[in-house]
């Protein structure tokens, strides 16, 4: 028995696991994936193309003219101010700030932070609104327009519930329909055309990637 075992063949483990040597690359896959579904730039990236897709696609597009994802300089000079969307038509200039938060949502139009319950963890963040007002302002600024013909408007996608009440200008659902809702003209047509044709100019005019790349790093230089 002894000479049996001794003479037995030697198995090689790693030829074993040859066939599943795929399994490992796929873990790692998956892995990074969920990190990076987890992550608040990917969330806030599908947030956005969540409107632009679903509520923005479905406005008219003889009445409302769409930038998306528009850098515009600071108010303060201090780098660049990065804006969602903004629709151009005689009605106003709609600045949407998008938040894809789910579970529940407290804040008020006047407090500095708003908070997300996720059962029982509390974050922080900054109140749209007032992060949206920078917008108008830089928008108002480079325009030298008045702010009385933009509209501050904040939705939030991925299922989010409001637990105070909120100002009407914060929707969780209804979104094209509370643009719709401003129906009394304060722009000519020859004035939304432009403000449309001269944010498209800036907007194509620009390095995209090396203005991504600054306004990182000065957001990372501000905090």
């Amino acid at each position: 028995m002894f000479y049996l075992l001794k003479s037995a063949p030697q198995i090689d483990p790693f030829q074993l696991l040859r066939p599943y040597a795929w399994v490992i690359p796929v873990l790692i896959l998956l892995f990074v994936a969920k990190e990076v579904f987890r992550s608040a730039k990917f969330k806030g990236w599908l947030g956005e193309k969540l409107v632009h897709l679903a509520a923005l696609k479905k406005l008219d597009p003889d009445k409302y003219k769409i930038l998306n994802d528009l850098y515009l300089p600071r108010p303060d000079g201090n780098g660049t101010t990065q804006l969602d969307h903004v629709v151009v038509s005689v009605f106003g200039v709609f600045v949407i700030e998008t938040k894809n938060y789910a579970n529940w949502i407290f804040g008020s139009e006047t407090q500095r932070q708003w908070t997300q319950k996720v059962f029982k963890k509390s974050y922080k963040f900054q109140n749209p609104l007032h992060q949206n007002d920078l917008h108008i302002n830089a928008l108002a600024l480079f325009l030298e327009a008045d702010k009385s013909l933009f509209h501050n408007l904040v939705f939030f996608v991925g299922g989010s519930t409001f637990k105070t009440e909120m100002p009407v200008n914060v929707v969780n659902k209804g979104f094209r329909k509370c643009i719709e809702s401003h129906q009394s003209p304060i722009l000519t047509e020859e004035q939304a055309s432009f403000v449309y044709e001269t944010l498209l100019k800036y907007d194509q005019s620009l390095d995209r990637k090396k203005v991504a790349k600054e306004h990182v790093r000065s957001l990372k230089a501000r905090k």
